[in-house]
């Protein structure tokens, strides 16, 4: 299949190949296309956190992700993304001071609270901040935190303030005018996830 679908790429930008077989060639990778998207699209829930994480990447990066839509998915609102990935028992969403809270439940029957709301990085880029508190930042915590960043697909352990204690909190942002409702739910499921995890490790409860 590897060399047929070379075999198209280079045919259909072949400006001087027949159109005949130019149009056979773009009416091939167009199938090729489906069949990827329709495969991805059947896998986002995929159980395994960093398949689902490979799936939504591969969603967001490919170029037809919004072919048919218009372009409109990607230009939805936080509020809109949100309760796209609303799901009843699974995804609960309440409204919190400047964007929302999901409560994500887990296949381990616990759940983690995860914080989606927006910000502004320091070179002025929209962005949607996923976030979630795992537990306090005690010192002796802190070279278990860095070498735990380093095995993190996407997000990461950062430090927050909050009433003058420190807390860890897993974060991991999107591009605001790029997200889609398939990548946003993504990024909350493995957040949380992931999330859940460090709790366990720091705390042993389950009050995140």
């Amino acid at each position: 299949m590897a060399e047929d679908l070379d075999r198209a790429i280079a045919a259909v930008s072949n400006r001087g190949a027949t159109w005949v077989s130019r149009r056979d060639a773009a009416e091939y990778l167009g199938r090729v296309a489906a069949q990827a998207r329709d495969a991805l699209q059947r896998n986002a829930e995929d159980s395994d956190t960093d398949v689902r994480a490979a799936v939504a990447k591969a969603l967001g990066d490919a170029a037809w992700r919004d072919a048919g839509r218009s372009g409109k998915e990607s230009q939805l609102t936080l509020d809109e993304l949100v309760r796209e990935i609303e799901k009843p028992g699974k995804r609960e969403v309440r409204v919190i001071d400047g964007g929302f809270e999901i409560s994500v439940a887990l296949k381990n029957g616990r759940a983690q609270k995860v914080r989606v709301t927006h910000a502004t990085s320091e070179a002025g880029a929209d962005t949607i901040r996923v976030s979630t508190r795992c537990g306090p930042a005690a010192d002796k915590e802190m070279a278990w935190a860095l070498r735990t960043n380093n095995r993190l697909p996407h997000c990461s352990l950062a430090i927050v303030d909050d009433g003058g204690e420190a807390w860890f909190e897993l974060v991991h942002s999107l591009r605001a005018q790029k997200a889609t409702a398939e990548e946003l739910r993504a990024c909350v499921k493995e957040v949380a996830f992931y999330g859940d995890w460090a709790e366990t490790r720091l705390t042993k409860g389950d009050a995140f």
